[in-house]
């Protein structure tokens, strides 16, 4: 290995991800960078390496129980700062990162299980004496350490960052920079057992799906969720604790997560009267929250539906449900008296005064979205919250 070009290239880089890349094409190996506590700091991957183990390790953010089990095991008994861990098809060296007689955190080397190792041990010692520089270098500013991934998290829910450019430059030295969740959970604890603290329930969900990452947020737990995890346990959870919970839609990047919480909160505040426990896809009720949240536009009403709003209100009748689901169901007859469990001959009177006597012309095409728009809208004044979700759909 060239020792003056891989000095060159720590006072070239200006980040630690940079520094790794660089390194793990000079070893030729993958590489990545966990700090104590296991969560991954950085990492690289080499274009021709395939590791499903190496992939879900580095999409979850953190590294396995039974991997971080057997680095606390093998470093305190280790002679030297490296050591060994041997799996099916790959081999890890592993070696402190420490500035200052302070561990930082591990480099984890991962070459082929039968592969000859070239590098030298000195060339290994003044790689991971240029890391434990940098890793330090974005860990604090002076004596001031920067800010956790949970906080980093909290800023974006708040909606501090402008944009997502500065959030990745505040999530490089975290697991946050190659964190890829599928979902997020939402999870209220009003109705949970008075003799399980949130501490506890947080701890043992952490414990339930790695790489999961909860914390409080507003006196609610958020869990990041990844494909490999079972939702059918996450509903076991649900019931045994008495928790409410509302997952996500699927995440494209952690930063889309900021727009993402709030509809999943509104949610979660719009369902959590209505049972003791329970957990649902926030999905199911997204025409819904956007309806709720235009009802006070009653500029988007046509004025005639307005009159036809007003005319169910004061009789309580059902002209508004009656002419949308008409024109949801491209005007057939038989599909409207099947949604709304009414006889042919009701629908048909309804549909002929909605036209007759509130001169509403539905047949002409141009004025079928405005008469959705409307009548939804209307329907929301009217509390028929149930024509827009299906709650049994949604339920899981």
């Amino acid at each position: 290995m060239d020792s003056n070009k891989l000095l060159n290239s720590f006072f070239q880089c200006t980040d630690l991800q940079s520094f790794i890349e660089i390194v793990s094409n000079m070893i030729e190996c993958s590489v990545m960078v966990v700090d104590t506590s296991f969560h991954i700091v950085s990492c690289f991957t080499l274009a021709d390496f395939n590791d499903p183990v190496y992939k879900s390790v580095v999409s979850h953010g953190e590294l396995s129980i039974e991997t971080s089990s057997d680095i606390n095991e093998n470093i305190e008994k280790a002679e030297e700062n490296e050591f060994w861990i041997d799996r099916k098809e790959k081999k890890y060296r592993v070696s402190s990162l420490c500035c200052k007689n302070i561990r930082l955190g591990y480099l984890i080397c991962i070459f082929d299980k039968n592969e000859e190792i070239r590098i030298k041990k000195e060339d290994f010692e003044l790689i991971e004496n240029f890391l434990s520089k940098q890793l330090f270098y974005e860990r604090h500013h002076g004596d001031v350490l920067i800010s956790t991934a949970e906080e980093i998290l909290t800023e974006l829910l708040d909606g501090e960052f402008s944009d997502e450019a500065h959030f990745k430059l505040q999530v490089d030295s975290t697991y946050l920079s190659n964190f890829k969740p599928w979902r997020f959970a939402l999870i209220d604890l009003s109705s949970h057992s008075a003799g399980e603290s949130k501490e506890h329930i947080l701890s043992y969900l952490n414990g339930c799906f790695h790489g999961s990452h909860p914390f409080i947020y507003k006196g609610r737990i958020i869990l990041f969720l990844h494909k490999d995890h079972d939702l059918g346990v996450l509903r076991e959870h649900a019931q045994r604790y008495r928790l409410k919970i509302v997952v996500s839609s699927k995440l494209n990047g952690i930063y889309k997560m900021g727009d993402m919480y709030r509809n999943v909160e509104k949610v979660l505040d719009y369902l959590k009267n209505k049972s003791e426990y329970f957990m649902y896809m926030s999905d199911t009720f997204l025409v819904l929250m956007l309806l709720k949240d235009l009802c006070g536009r009653d500029d988007l009403i046509d004025d005639k539906i307005k009159l036809l709003l007003q005319y169910d209100l004061e009789n309580n009748s059902e002209f508004c449900i009656t002419l949308y689901t008409y024109l949801t169901c491209h005007h057939s007859l038989k599909k409207t008296c099947e949604q709304l469990y009414t006889h042919r001959n009701t629908v048909l009177y309804r549909i002929r005064k909605i036209k007759e006597d509130f001169e509403i012309d539905i047949d002409l095409p141009q004025n079928h979205l405005k008469y959705i728009i409307s009548t939804a809208l209307a329907l929301i004044k009217l509390k028929k919250d149930e024509i827009f979700v299906n709650e049994n759909e949604g339920l899981l």
